[in-house]
């Protein structure tokens, strides 16, 4: 039986799984880095290069780990309120984590932007919840 938001979960889903798991190995990538190179190429001093790291890190396996449940669970309209939770966990983590270690030139519209997946991701997961 499909859903009316099995579309906007599935897609969103595919995204996130596609954008967390960009962003997981060139955040591998960048830990296999000197940390001095690292400390170059963004600016900013260890401590914060390894923290922002980390956030990123956290921020791209939920993106990976939502995905699959978005996807998974987009026919089945029981698992609305827990697809509901993630996509609100997602979008939270979207603003705390790696967001507030961005440079001064970093836009606030791509921070925007960059929020529609997991405003589509809870759209779905409160479509589906309407049966």
């Amino acid at each position: 039986m499909k859903t009316k938001g099995h579309i906007y979960l599935k897609v969103s889903g595919i995204f996130e799984i596609i954008i967390g798991a960009a962003t997981l190995a060139l955040v591998f990538w960048l830990l296999s880095l000197d940390p001095s190179k690292y400390v170059e190429i963004s600016g900013i001093d260890v401590k914060a290069a390894l923290s922002s790291l980390m956030w990123i890190y956290i921020s791209a396996g939920a993106q990976v780990i939502g995905g699959f449940i978005g996807v998974i669970s987009a026919n089945k309209p029981e698992r609305a309120n827990l697809c509901k939770t993630i996509g609100c966990i997602l979008v939270i983590v979207h603003f705390i984590g790696p967001g507030r270690f961005q440079s001064e030139s970093f836009s606030i519209v791509s921070q925007y932007i960059t929020l529609v997946i997991p405003c589509a991701y809870v759209l779905g997961a409160m479509l589906n919840a309407k049966k």
